[in-house]
């Protein structure tokens, strides 16, 4: 791990330095040990929530047959859209409500999985209601909760992935949004479509140390 970073980061969560966000881009790029995280994760409030996230994410594999696995994701993606639905009512997104409301649940290949996900418009119409709900009603704006979460995209590109680990730090406490990480920790992904909710599996292993790859888009 690269101490200076940590000094760093400790710099700036104590106004003692001012850098460019990304400076901290790599702040994940190694696991840290169980010393170091908390020491990054103690400047904010609920820290030891956070540290359980990320550990999760690092440690949380959990082994499962193919039917239980894909039992447990429909469940896991279920309760995730559960607890969005009321964010969808405030956002006053009535179509995306009646999709959620009536849809079925069907598990798709991966290629498949891709290829609907970056055509259907409705995939991404459900993530910019939610994400204008976390921006601007969630997510406090100081800047080392921004750095923070800017940092957390090192271990995908997923702004769901990033909205749960970070959740212990939004400013409504009822919002958790650990289905999402249960989910993601045994290899599941779903959408919100047009014509319901898919789900599948990565072709490539969802959970390796960030020591070992770099982002996924996965």
């Amino acid at each position: 791990m690269d101490k200076a970073l940590i000094r760093d980061w400790c710099d700036y969560c104590e106004g003692k330095c001012d850098v460019e966000v990304s400076h901290f881009d790599t702040l994940f790029m190694s696991e840290l040990g169980p010393d170091e995280l908390k020491v990054v994760c103690s400047y904010f409030p609920n820290h030891l929530e956070l540290i359980s996230n990320i550990s999760t994410l690092w440690h949380g594999d959990i082994q499962l047959t193919q039917q239980k696995q894909r039992d447990r994701i429909a469940e896991l993606a279920a309760f995730d859209i559960a607890e969005k639905k009321p964010i969808i009512q405030k956002e006053g997104e009535t179509e995306l409500l009646r999709v959620i409301q009536q849809a079925k649940y069907t598990f798709v290949d991966w290629d498949d999985f891709v290829s609907v996900r970056e055509s259907d418009r409705t995939v991404g119409a459900f993530i910019e209601a939610v994400g204008d709900h976390v921006l601007y009603e969630l997510l406090p704006r100081d800047r080392k909760t921004l750095a923070l979460f800017s940092a957390l995209y090192y271990f995908g590109n997923s702004l769901e992935l990033r909205w749960s680990l970070i959740s212990p730090l939004f400013n409504e406490r009822k919002y958790r949004f650990r289905s999402f990480l249960d989910l993601w920790t045994i290899g599941g992904r779903y959408a919100v479509t047009s014509n319901g909710v898919i789900l599948s599996t990565p072709c490539e292993p969802v959970h390796r140390p960030p020591s070992r790859v770099g982002p996924t888009a996965v």
